[in-house]
């Protein structure tokens, strides 16, 4: 700073700094000169620092497809964060199970945000589609029997079993085929089970019967 009498002139700087968050910042600067006769000139500047840039996810994995009571839920993976800005970066995770059409049929929703100092953040999310696809078995399926025409047996208790479903619906017809004659006819027996998603399996018994001749 020069001057038109003085050779010598003080120059002071004031500082002042406003802070919106970590590393938003403003910097206001100003220089006054003032010479022997209190003289003075000013000069100032603004310095702005910005963090307006999101965080950066690590570690989502992509999106699933599995067997319901066949293969299990992955675990819940680490997931990390970097910022241009900050070093530590926080990342919260949350979990949502969305109901299908039965139990069996379900997505898991698996949400991380990660926020920096300057409330910037960033999402990321997996899903998890979980579908029953397989049909239930039975337990006890009756085997095809051929007997005589007054030893008809009782139809069985049938059973069925499935990985999703405790609760499996089996249902019982029966329709009789005529044979050659009166006492010579097949029962086909067939038990259904059904799972709440409507997937039906069937099984049969054909239950034979044969006619002795008798000859007088």
């Amino acid at each position: 700073m020069d001057d038109n009498c003085d050779s010598d002139v003080l120059v002071t700087l004031a500082e002042t700094v406003l802070r919106n968050c970590t590393n938003s910042i403003i910097i206001q600067r100003v220089w006054t000169a003032k010479d022997n006769c209190g003289n003075s000139a000013q000069v100032s500047q603004k310095i702005t620092t910005e963090d307006t840039e999101p965080p950066v996810l690590i570690g989502v994995p992509a999106d699933n497809t599995i067997e319901c009571g066949v293969e299990d839920i992955p675990p819940v993976p680490v997931v990390t964060a970097t910022d241009n800005c900050d070093l530590v970066v926080s990342v919260v995770f949350a979990e949502v199970i969305i109901d299908g059409t039965c139990p069996g049929n379900y997505t898991v929703i698996r949400t991380w945000t990660a926020s920096d100092n300057c409330g910037n953040t960033a999402s990321d999310q997996q899903n998890i589609y979980v579908g029953d696809n397989s049909a239930p078995s039975f337990v006890n399926p009756p085997a095809n029997v051929t007997v005589e025409c007054d030893a008809v047996p009782a139809p069985l208790t049938v059973t069925a079993e499935d990985a999703c479903d405790d609760d499996i619906n089996v249902t019982f017809t029966e329709v009789r085929q005529d044979g050659t004659c009166p006492d010579a006819y097949t029962l086909v027996r067939t038990w259904t089970a059904t799972i709440i998603v409507t997937m039906p399996v069937r099984t049969h018994s054909v239950l034979r019967l044969k006619t002795q001749h008798l000859r007088y």
